[in-house]
């Protein structure tokens, strides 16, 4: 009988591949160094007492050596091989079947193989496995990466086989694997008040209450399109985290969100007309135009959840210069699309998300306070020769009907988006623009203190005009300073109690007995109840509507007001 020559690392460095655990930053855990390696065949003479294969001490081994035949009888026989580390620890005992012919005189050349596949755990049968690459030849010596895709961790059988020139198939060789999960910690930095989120990293347990259970009391709601998680009032309609989907959160407080799971494999969102949460699939920071140029064509604009920044091609603004990881963004779509985010060429162990608070000052009622921010914003657009009459470093604002700016900007002579905050409906007291009101603009010049009315002209083509919508789009045509300083306090003096109530409000009016126009309108902007009545003394009756938060709005003369009501 003759030595079987076997290339060692056709076993060993498949065993390895699998063991071999990617950590985050794209290196590899520490392998222990393999001290001794040994193979035996068919009955196994215990740990250390194979046939010694001569080794040097390395964390991977390739080594090609002959085996030891003589004793073994012709036909089909099991080999079986092993290594131990450093740590005396021996490792799995891999397989292969061998078949031992007699030893003849003048062997006939061996067939050269075409084909060879491999499978795990299940044969699809001859044929149907995974192609392996080959080069032809009697023997091969080829290094290949097995796919591991929609594999379960754990311990998993790779089979093995050939196909030679006579369409004659191998012996099925199967050796033993063990998947490691790619696992991931991924931490986002949450600031106080609403922003957007999403994660990169598929968690583990994908339960929201599991994720944001350690801060669970700085949370005061998490939501998307589909549904929120509103820990006070006990209310969960998301149940498990979408990785492929966006959301906006409002926290009490700074707070960091630990993801623990594995890195996301599908980097195409998937639009669908209209406006869309846009989660960030990759782990890296992604140039905005180069992003969506993909999507040219059918993209309105691109805008921060609760910010300031946007990207819209229509009228050239584009401050919004990198879509982060662990953001979530609103993007409006003419049509469905797909965006591709591309392979990162590095990844981080932490990612910050957290949005810096911006402070707009020049207003006297604005002076050192921060611009209430929220998720309901309506974005103005205004060219650069809209103001061409106004200096270079005036404020515009935009005021409700209390005197309250909810949106300003400062003027440089270019394209400008002005975003506008609506009403925050989780907060008691209103911070922001209700639907259908109507803004009203005014500018400031820093250096002088002084500010003034501007009458504005919108463009008609765009979808709104000069009263607020959420996700609403408007474009100015003309601006024009008054120079009128005359604001009117409002007139209107109203006193609502019970408020929070569980159905009746009574609503009185302080100072004046005329008859008012008023009307009850939900946060989508809907007006469920309406009546012309004297204020004082009127009893409106809500308990037979949801839960939740809703606006009422008084008329009086060319003059309104509104007020939150929260029915609960």
């Amino acid at each position: 009988m003759e030595a079987i020559k076997t290339n060692f690392k056709y076993v060993l460095c498949l065993w390895l591949l699998f063991m071999g655990f990617f950590g985050f930053n794209q290196t590899f855990a520490q392998l222990p160094l393999l001290s001794q390696a040994e193979y035996f065949y068919d009955t196994d003479p215990g740990y250390g007492n194979g046939i010694n294969i001569p080794v040097e001490s390395n964390s991977i081994i390739d080594v090609t050596f002959e085996m030891d035949v003589s004793g073994l009888s012709t036909g089909f026989h099991k080999a079986y091989f092993r290594t131990k580390d450093e740590n005396n620890v021996w490792g799995l005992t891999n397989v292969i079947d061998i078949y031992v012919g007699e030893n003849q005189q003048n062997p006939q050349p061996l067939p050269e193989i075409i084909h060879a596949e491999y499978f795990l755990d299940t044969d699809p049968g001859e044929g149907n496995g995974n192609s392996i690459p080959v080069a032809g030849g009697t023997v091969i010596d080829t290094d290949f990466e097995i796919g591991l895709a929609g594999v379960s961790p754990g311990f998993h059988k790779a089979y093995f086989r050939t196909k030679d020139e006579n369409n004659v198939w191998s012996l099925t060789n199967v050796m033993v694997i063990y998947v490691v999960v790619n696992y991931q910690t991924l931490h986002i930095n949450i600031p106080a008040g609403w922003s957007g989120i999403s994660s990169f990293v598929v968690p583990d347990d994908p339960s929201v209450e599991t994720i944001f259970e350690p801060v669970v009391d700085e949370i005061v709601i998490l939501q998307n399109f589909d549904g929120m998680y509103w820990p006070f009032a006990g209310v969960n309609t998301i149940g498990n985290w979408d990785d492929m989907d966006g959301y906006q959160i409002k926290m009490e407080t700074a707070q960091q969100v630990t993801f623990t799971g594995t890195i996301q494999d599908n980097l195409v969102a998937n639009l669908t007309e209209g406006w869309n949460y846009l989660p960030v699939l990759n782990p890296c920071d992604n140039i905005t135009v180069d992003l969506f140029s993909q999507i040219t064509g059918n993209l309105q604009i691109v805008k921060e959840v609760a910010g300031y920044n946007v990207y819209w091609p229509e009228f050239g603004v584009s401050t919004l210069d990198e879509i982060i990881p662990g953001k979530a963004y609103f993007v409006l779509v003419d049509d469905d699309v797909v965006v591709e985010f591309p392979e990162c060429s590095f990844k981080s162990s932490a990612l910050s998300g957290q949005v810096g608070n911006q402070t707009l000052t020049g207003f006297q009622t604005l002076s050192g306070l921060n611009l209430p921010k929220t998720p309901i914003t309506h974005i103005i657009a205004i060219p650069g020769e809209a103001i061409s009459g106004l200096s270079d470093g005036d404020i515009i604002g935009v005021f409700g009907p209390s005197g309250h700016c909810y949106g300003a900007i400062s003027i440089a002579l270019e394209n400008l988006a002005l975003t506008v905050f609506g009403d925050d409906p989780t907060t008691p007291q209103i911070d922001g623009m209700t639907e259908s009101e109507y803004m009203q603009f005014r500018v400031c010049n820093p250096e002088t203190g002084k500010e003034y009315p501007l009458n504005v002209e919108f463009d008609g083509k765009m979808p709104q005009g000069g009263y607020f919508v959420h996700h609403g789009l408007s474009a100015v045509k003309s601006i024009q300073a008054t120079g009128i300083k005359e604001f009117e306090e409002n007139p209107i003096l109203i006193s609502v109690y019970p408020n929070p109530s569980s159905g009746i409000f009574n609503i009185q009016l302080m100072n004046t007995t005329d008859i008012v126009g008023w009307e009850i309108v939900n946060i989508h902007g809907s007006t469920i109840i309406k009546g012309f009545d004297q204020v004082n003394g009127i009893i409106i009756d809500l308990s037979s509507h949801p839960k939740g938060i809703y606006y009422l709005k008084i008329t009086h003369e060319e003059t309104q007001v509104v007020e939150k009501l929260m029915l609960q």
